[in-house]
């Protein structure tokens, strides 16, 4: 890209910007579009918002878009995930409930005993519907609930928790239209389409009419969101844009454009990758493409104004940066672990006459939670008889110092993922703010030990305090076993005799 293109880019995020300044004063508007952006395996660190990751913004990658985008709305500076890689997150947005309930059951890609072929005391239990990974038929989808209050949706891109094969695909599960999302987890070989015009089969048929020879997946996939937007009038809009990037591969799959800017930028003490920077780049882009739709489309329910005055935007991740590409620092580990760099992730949510703009919440929030505010935000009803574990976020999104009523965040991972780096083992994690301290309680099932971080003060979770606050591994650690069996937590088996194992045995408080 010469420098001439770079600064047309930067001024048309620039423009993208002021106008969504100018809108934050505009009044909110009942039953508004959803546009959920995820993306797959985009690290807390990896976009260049320092207000997303606590100063903490990459020294290398290039988000304008986004950073307009966080200016326009706020920054939650602890956005989690409820899955540690990319089908239980998605499970989870989808059903709206942890993956111990019946109607989710995904922990895992793959099975809970991928073990890297190496020896362990537990096993995992059985996980997804009949040993597939998807979300079982009777869940009752957010795209099922939306639908049922007037709203019109769409999914695009990766889906990864179901297939029409066996009756669970986007389609089946309350989508109206689907363009590319099948069971496949990655693009394929390639994210480039072919001579044909085709993509990879990963990324199913229909996505090839906005194909051209050569082009990118990620570009692709925008074109299709835009399209929708362009064909829908009359109704509310959920748009579920779920990009594959930054999934694998990585290397030779950024836009040649981007690719040849990043190798001749001085690469930052972090971050280095040309190719995983430029297909951050490509998502950027691809967000700041459908701002400037919104903003320059009229909306058809609200004459005289612009599609941008009535939409929500969430932009988040499916789980922690792959650390083959790019580095989660200051977060320990990686996707697919349940220490900060797996779970923790960039969420920027901006709606006009809603949001207030600049903001930054604090507020640990995750996955789970967007069911339930997308549907209060739409004025629609719960599904009865149907439990839903999230919380409704519109009074934070409204005011990033209101509390939210819930105690805590769970997880629980009964299984194993070891290899690429990753040791995950069978664990049951809680995350509790208490005054000053934040506390993170793993309890780890093979050897029933206890690992106690406070984030306020640790973010990295080098310093395991268990033993120096005894008060709080007992409080925390009955929480987090009255949760497990709350919520029916299926556990590892012992390998050898086939025993269940028992909740995680709390300690005795022995402080004074």
């Amino acid at each position: 890209m010469n420098c001439d293109a770079r600064v047309y880019q930067r001024l048309c995020s620039l423009l993208v910007a002021s106008v969504l300044l100018a809108m934050a004063s505009i009044s909110f508007a009942a039953t508004p579009n959803i546009i959920f952006v995820l993306c797959d395996d985009l690290g807390w660190t990896d976009t260049s918002v320092d207000a997303a990751c606590l100063g903490n913004a990459s020294d290398f990658y290039e988000t304008p878009n986004l950073e307009a985008l966080a200016d326009s709305g706020m920054c939650f500076t602890a956005g989690y995930t409820c899955g540690a890689n990319c089908a239980p997150t998605r499970a989870a947005i989808f059903s709206g409930q942890f993956a111990s309930r019946k109607t989710n059951n995904l922990f895992n890609v793959g099975s809970l005993n991928r073990t890297g072929r190496k020896r362990v005391p537990l096993k995992g239990p059985p996980q997804g519907q009949n040993g597939e990974i998807e979300i079982p038929g009777e869940a009752i989808t957010i795209a099922e609930s939306l639908k049922a209050a007037g709203y019109t949706t769409v999914h695009i891109g990766k889906y990864h928790v179901g297939d029409t094969k066996h009756q669970c695909g986007p389609l089946e599960q309350g989508f109206d239209f689907n363009y590319g999302g099948n069971h496949s987890g990655g693009p394929g070989g390639t994210y480039f389409a072919d001579s044909k015009g085709e993509f990879s089969k990963n990324v199913s048929p229909e996505l090839d009419e906005f194909a051209s020879p050569g082009e990118h997946l990620t570009d692709a996939e925008t074109d299709a969101a835009i399209d929708f937007l362009s064909k829908t009038l009359g109704q509310p809009v959920f748009l579920h844009l779920a990009y594959h990037a930054a999934h694998t591969p990585i290397s030779g799959q950024g836009r040649k454009d981007l690719v040849a800017k990043y190798k001749e930028k001085q690469k930052g003490e972090r971050h280095q990758d040309p190719d995983y920077a430029a297909l951050v780049e490509g998502i950027d882009e691809g967000v700041g493409r459908i701002v400037e739709y919104l903003q320059q489309t009229d909306d058809p329910r609200h004459p005289g104004q612009k599609l941008a005055e009535n939409t929500l935007i969430v932009f988040t991740s499916d789980n922690g940066g792959r650390e083959i590409a790019t580095e989660n620092a200051p977060l320990r580990y990686q996707k697919g672990e349940y220490y900060e760099g797996g779970i923790r992730v960039p969420l920027i949510v901006s709606c006009p006459g809603l949001v207030p703009a600049g903001t930054t919440s604090s507020t640990p929030i995750y996955s789970v939670d967007f069911y339930t505010t997308f549907l209060s935000l739409a004025d629609g009803k719960l599904p009865g008889d149907y439990a839903l574990d999230g919380v409704d976020l519109t009074p934070v999104l409204k005011d990033p110092a209101a509390k939210l009523s819930r105690k805590a965040l769970y997880w629980h991972f009964p299984g194993y993922l070891i290899g690429g780096g990753r040791n995950q083992r069978p664990q049951s994690v809680i995350r509790k703010t208490s005054d000053a301290h934040q506390w993170k309680l793993f309890y780890n099932y093979e050897d029933e030990s206890w690992e106690l971080y406070d984030l306020a003060t640790d973010i990295g979770e080098s310093k395991n305090v268990a033993a120096v606050h005894p008060k709080v591994v007992h409080e925390l650690g009955q929480q987090l076993h009255d949760w497990l069996q709350e919520v029916q937590a299926p556990l590892p088996t012992n390998a050898t005799t086939g025993d269940t194992l028992s909740l995680p045995k709390v300690i005795t408080n022995s402080a004074t």
